[in-house]
């Protein structure tokens, strides 16, 4: 079976760590010449929670060099959400109609990619509590169990037995539970949820996720949750405010000493993902007339850090 797997971020490493574990071809995808060149050189080193290093060999080849490459089987892609466009073309050229190809994103949009795919029904969308992080272009630390839910989206579809047997064969090789969903939007939003409280407030404050817990922040999150959940709701997804909250807090203390993707991406000088997060959130508030105010002044000391970070580094 081949596999590829499209960016190579903390996410996108861990899993072909993983999967170069099994019986399958691998190919990452990267975004740059230069780590390209470094995985081939070095392979992924993947530090489990255990600290335990696995080091695997990995088969690579940027993103814009892809042309030549056959179609596969399996596509995970783990590009930021914003980055999606950038890459459907390329997901076109390196699928066939029975592909199945998995996106990994934080917040929502996925959708507005897929609708650009044409003849390509197996779209999945897969959810992961899991914590992971990026230390070098080949080195990725396992720094948080969580679980991992996929299902069919944008259409609700029957899963393909292809995949049906991929999950079962590497579930052994993860600690973390790997599920189907059959309500894979809730998943969606319900992870939406947490990421709009724990990552624009790490960022803002710069703090790891279980800091959140040390200091008076409680009214803050509560509000957060609140709108989110009132926006949800008005949508037809349904969210409980006090399971909501209480999933926050667990989050929090299961990656206690992590810093959140949107915290490492402001000290990187990089873009967020602010506008599929919160900024999803206020969209769908704008349409449906539902008040958001504190998600939208989160949203606004982002931008400006986002903003302030980038122009410091740029100049250093």
């Amino acid at each position: 079976m081949r596999i590829a797997i499209v960016g190579a971020g903390s996410i996108g490493l861990l899993w072909a760590s993983r999967l170069s574990r099994l019986s399958y071809e691998v190919t990452v995808l990267t975004h740059t010449i230069e780590q390209h060149k470094r995985i081939v050189q070095a392979g992924i080193s993947c530090e489990e929670l255990d600290g335990q290093v696995n080091h695997t060999n990995v088969t690579s080849c940027p993103i814009e060099e892809t042309s030549e490459l056959s179609p596969f089987d399996i596509i995970f892609i783990t590009v930021k959400q914003y980055q999606l466009q950038n890459v459907m073309e390329l997901i076109q050229r390196c699928s066939l109609p029975f592909t199945q190809i998995l996106f990994w994103q934080n917040g929502l949009g996925q959708e507005k990619a897929i609708d650009e795919l044409q003849h390509r029904p197996d779209t999945y969308v897969a959810i992961t509590t899991e914590g992971a992080y990026r230390k070098s272009d080949t080195h990725v630390v396992h720094t948080g169990q969580g679980e991992t839910w996929i299902g069919t989206f944008p259409h609700q579809e029957q899963w393909k037995p292809l995949l049906q047997d991929f999950v079962k064969t590497i579930q052994p090789i993860v600690i973390s539970p790997i599920r189907t969903e059959n309500m894979i939007l809730k998943r969606m939003w319900e992870k939406l949820a947490v990421n709009a409280v724990i990552n624009p407030l790490t960022t803002i404050l710069e703090v790891p996720n279980g800091e959140l817990l040390s200091v008076e922040l409680e009214n803050i999150m509560e509000k957060l949750t609140v709108e989110t959940c009132q926006v949800a709701n008005r949508i037809g997804v349904e969210l409980d405010h006090s399971r909501t909250i209480k999933k926050i807090r667990e989050v929090c203390n299961l990656t206690s000493q992590n810093l959140s993707s949107m915290l490492q991406d402001v000290q990187g000088g990089k873009q967020t993902e602010i506008d599929s997060i919160n900024g999803a959130i206020i969209q769908y508030a704008k349409e449906h007339k539902v008040p958001v105010y504190w998600h939208e002044m989160l949203y606004t000391l982002v931008k400006a850090k986002e903003v302030h970070n980038k122009r410091n580094t740029n100049t250093l």
